[in-house]
């Protein structure tokens, strides 16, 4: 597969002969990511996101609303949830 980007293009060869396609324009090679690359790059970026998800959260703190303890009852360390019970008892139709 031949990779030209000029008429004095070049292609790399290995030393075993097999051809790279990686154009060359006089003595530059072109740049092209490889997965440890994108490996990089992607973790950069996931950990600026979390970085200022925990920023922003800290500065608008004082601008966020609570949760009524009415709809979210397990929130209130205060108040004791009951325990579940189930609408039918699922033993008593077997016998």
């Amino acid at each position: 597969m031949k990779t030209e980007n000029k008429a004095n293009g070049k292609i790399n060869q290995n030393q075993n002969g097999a051809q790279e396609p990686v154009v060359v324009v006089g003595d530059i090679k072109a740049w092209q990511p490889t997965f440890k690359w994108f490996a990089i790059a992607g973790g950069i970026v996931l950990g600026a996101l979390i970085i200022i998800f925990f920023i922003g959260n800290f500065i608008l703190r004082p601008y966020m609303i609570e949760s009524p303890k009415a709809i979210t009852p397990w929130l209130d360390a205060k108040k004791e949830v009951p325990p579940f019970v189930p609408a039918f008892d699922v033993n008593k139709d077997i016998k």
